[in-house]
């Protein structure tokens, strides 16, 4: 399950990238450079420890699992009404 599980996620979150700033892009640029760079930083910033192999040097702010996966929600509610937006 986990091998398709992590491309599964990495579509949406790709898909989730593209999609918000596109979208908000036709009412402001610059809303949708903001979004870009909320939506990466937040997965940047706050990882489980152990989640994709990350070592504890490289985490910046350690969350719970609950935390990553409201995140990963977020992305996703983000992208889908991105189009009624258009």
């Amino acid at each position: 399950m986990t091998r398709l599980a992590d491309p599964l996620r990495f579509l949406t979150m790709l898909a989730a990238w593209v999609a918000t700033p596109w979208a908000l892009a036709p009412h402001s640029v610059l809303l949708a450079v903001v979004s870009v760079v909320l939506l990466l930083g937040a997965l940047t910033v706050f990882v489980t420890p152990g989640d994709n192999g990350m070592d504890r040097e490289k985490i910046l702010v350690p969350v719970p699992g609950v935390v990553t996966i409201a995140l990963g929600r977020v992305l996703k509610v983000g992208f889908v009404p991105g189009p009624a937006l258009q």
